[in-house]
């Protein structure tokens, strides 16, 4: 359950762990007096250790001493729930947060003042669990073939509760986000693409965001782009939403064209999003990453230091420390001297949609070798049909082989210079059966990846949206 919410925290997980530690610690002392005296004393020092979760340690002592042992202590019964129940209110004499809270958890999940249920479920699942592994000395007589039995029966409940509390938690918006960030991060551009050709999802955008910039990676954007369905300008560069998730696709598409500030801020601004106010490695590795490429080498070192006392970026963190100072190093990395090479030298921009064009326009002329920024900068005026734009930019445009979107865009300019006879034949017979009125199936099977099927589509909504709105 903890692993599949996108609002556990590492600290949930760790205080279950250790709640369970400690109960075998106290199981290991084999004194009963001795044992008695550790175990209440360990309640307090737990409490401080893992939160609320203490719980789970309680319960496993008491039914420890009273199933297993067989030993009823009133003194102990009572000193350790005594101890349970006044931590919290001892230890807000100290911790300035709601009072609250101390019952529930601090650190459990991402959301402050929120109950984490589905972990809370799990530590009491896992009370429940210890409690009748320690009624199970009592099953024994029964015979093995019925403790058999009460196991499997036990097992299946505890199995259709476990994938009761999943389901019910899963996010398979954010889980898919996730995996395309990742795939992405490990710059596996092969998979995105193979994902997103299987079934594009429709309800996570960002999926889309990053097969077009696997695509770009690939400079495949202009050739293959709308053999995907495109949303709109949100499916390319999608706009600033205050989101975690659109932030981070978004700074990573502006950094890949070369508008790292920008970038910087969006990764910085994700991070403060976060409800818990935590800081993200993710976002770290990344505010690092652009730092180097701006040359502010010791806002990088902030970040990498910090980074290097992790367990899954140390490695990498430490192998970046080692190439700041060394200009001629980061010149040559595939990765920041590439995008370095493909910032504005005379010009910066803060993140506008609405100068998107200009920017990527000033930019490109800047640096006509930005491949990257130029496919951006033509799909981007393909997205939003602004084909008088798009003619101007493809013109001065250097292809080795001229890419199909493009070509099918020129096909609809008349007198284009770069409109090949092929697609101005294909876009006739397109028109043609327009006109003739074929049946939309047909349409989409025969021309469903091409410019000329999204842009039909594109003004067809248009008129839709115009209209409702003239009777509104």
């Amino acid at each position: 359950v903890f692993l599949v919410s996108d609002n556990a925290i590492v600290g949930g997980a760790v205080a279950l762990v250790l709640s369970i530690s400690c109960l075998y610690g106290y199981v290991q002392i084999k004194a009963d007096g001795v044992r008695r005296i550790v175990g209440a004393a360990s309640v307090f020092v737990a409490y401080w250790l893992i939160g609320p979760f203490v719980l789970l340690h309680v319960v496993g002592m008491l039914a420890y001493e009273i199933v297993v042992r067989r030993s009823l202590s009133p003194v102990f019964i009572a000193s350790v729930v005594l101890i349970a129940l006044l931590s919290p209110v001892v230890s807000h004499l100290f911790v300035p947060v709601r009072y609250p809270e101390f019952f529930y958890g601090i650190h459990y999940g991402r959301v402050p003042g929120d109950v984490a249920w589905w972990l809370w479920s799990a530590d009491l699942l896992l009370c429940v669990m210890v409690v009748l592994a320690a009624m199970s000395t009592y099953l024994r007589p029964l015979g093995a073939k019925m403790n058999l039995g009460l196991s499997a029966v036990l097992v299946v409940i505890l199995s259709l509760v476990g994938v009761k509390m999943v389901s019910s938690v899963r996010n398979d918006v954010i889980e898919r986000t996730l995996m395309y960030d990742k795939l992405y991060v490990d710059a596996e551009y092969d998979k995105i693409i193979a994902e997103c050709s299987k079934e594009l999802p429709t309800d996570a955008f960002t999926a889309l965001v990053y097969n077009n910039l696997a695509l770009a990676q690939k400079c495949l954007l202009l050739e293959d782009m709308f053999t995907f369905p495109q949303i709109g300008i949100t499916g390319l560069i999608p706009e600033y939403e205050g989101g975690y998730f659109s932030q981070i696709a978004c700074a990573e598409v502006l950094m890949q064209i070369g508008f790292v500030s920008s970038a910087h801020r969006l990764f910085f601004e994700a991070q403060e999003s976060v409800p818990a106010h935590r800081k993200t490695v993710r976002c770290y590795k990344a505010m690092a990453r652009t730092n180097i490429i701006m040359g502010y080498e010791e806002s990088a070192r902030k970040y990498l230091e910090a980074l290097s006392h992790t367990l899954f970026y140390k490695h990498w963190a430490k192998e970046t420390l080692a190439l700041l100072g060394d200009e001629k190093a980061i010149g040559e990395h595939p990765i920041y001297g590439a995008i370095r090479g493909r910032m504005p030298r005379n010009f910066d921009m803060l993140f506008n949609v609405d100068n998107l064009t200009r920017a990527l326009g000033m930019l490109c002329l800047e640096n006509p070798g930005n491949i990257i920024g130029i496919q951006y900068l033509l799909g981007y005026c393909l997205i939003k049909g602004d084909l008088n734009s798009f003619a101007t930019f493809y013109s001065s445009a250097n292809f080795k082989e001229q890419p199909r979107a493009c070509q099918e865009a020129a096909a609809m300019i008349p007198g284009h210079p770069k409109a090949t006879e092929g697609a101005v034949n294909r876009f006739r017979q397109f028109n043609l059966d327009i006109q003739q009125k074929k049946d939309a199936s047909y349409l989409k099977r025969t021309y469903g990846d091409s410019y000329w099927y999204y842009y039909s589509m594109m003004q067809a909504l248009n008129a839709q949206q115009q209209n409702t709105q003239k009777q509104n």
